[in-house]
């Protein structure tokens, strides 16, 4: 499947297990969580844009920071909290000019990479929702049709979650290789365990 698609990025959450912004936390010697996920999309020749879900408090830190964001890089914020995530994903297909077939990434998992990224896309079908699989456990990022874009840009109702908004959709299943994508880092414990070290924010140049 060659066709243009959309990453509708989500770091809008509090973090409060955490303690510190998920989306600034050092991944490497190069990047923090938000920019090891993006490099990784915009590696990808069929990217459109990416939609950056982000509270106002995150935006004001990551000014601090100096985060550069490209131009195929569009933000908006998610100022009820108080909701769950589905409301930040109708913020960002509200931003969609095109609702091209979407991934839907959240910031608590930065160790996607470009061959998964290609992998899914390659294999979305007819089917509305893919969902990566490594050994028999569902994992993120999961991947939707532009129909599912348009029904949720157009709800009127965010009282249920996205798993419930879903439920009866057509599914697709496809393995994947990468094992890192079983990792979600949301507790500080969770961070020193995989990078052998205490949680940080990654100053950027």
């Amino acid at each position: 499947m060659n066709t243009k698609f959309n990453l509708i990025l989500l770091a809008a959450g509090k973090s409060k297990r955490m303690g510190y912004p998920k989306a600034l936390l050092e991944f490497d010697n190069t990047h923090n969580f938000l920019e090891q996920i993006l490099s990784e999309y915009l590696k990808h020749k069929q990217l459109n844009n990416i939609i950056l879900v982000l509270n106002t408090e995150l935006l004001e830190i990551s000014k601090q920071q100096n985060i550069k964001l490209q131009k195929k890089i569009k933000i908006t914020f998610n100022k009820n909290l108080e909701k769950d995530r589905f409301f930040s994903i109708f913020l960002a297909a509200k931003k969609m000019h095109i609702p091209y077939p979407s991934f839907i990434q959240n910031i608590d998992n930065p160790f996607i990479k470009l061959e998964d990224i290609d992998t899914m896309i390659q294999n979305l079908n007819e089917k509305e929702i893919l969902i990566p699989k490594i050994n028999t456990e569902n994992v993120h990022p999961i991947l939707v049709n532009s129909i599912i874009i348009n029904q949720i840009k157009n709800s009127p109702n965010f009282e249920g979650n996205l798993r419930t908004f879903l439920l009866h959709h057509k599914k697709q299943y496809i393995d994947l290789q990468n094992e890192m994508l079983l990792l979600n880092i949301n507790t500080p414990e969770n961070y020193e365990t995989i990078f052998r070290q205490k949680p940080k924010i990654k100053q950027t140049n």
